[in-house]
């Protein structure tokens, strides 16, 4: 009797990307949106405070830094604990 052997199939390779797992991807996706709506957010409010509110007050500049110090604060605070 006659035996032929058959090689195991040969996997398909695909390029390797740091994207392998999606839903790694779906999370760093999320958090660069989250991080230019918050800079977006946070330049809005700066320049509503500095042309609307505080057009002309001698006080706009210390709103400025302190909506600035007021959005800083939490994250140097709480990230490394998060």
């Amino acid at each position: 009797m006659h035996r032929t052997t058959v090689a195991p199939p040969v996997p398909i390779q695909r390029p390797a990307s740091w994207l392998i797992n999606r839903n790694f991807a779906l999370l760093w996706s999320g958090g660069a949106i989250s991080a230019i709506g918050d800079t977006v957010f946070n330049t809005t409010l700066i320049l509503w405070i500095a042309t609307t509110i505080g057009a002309g007050q001698s006080w706009a500049p210390l709103a400025v830094s302190g909506l600035v110090v007021a959005t800083s604060l939490p994250i140097l605070l709480l990230g490394p604990l998060a």
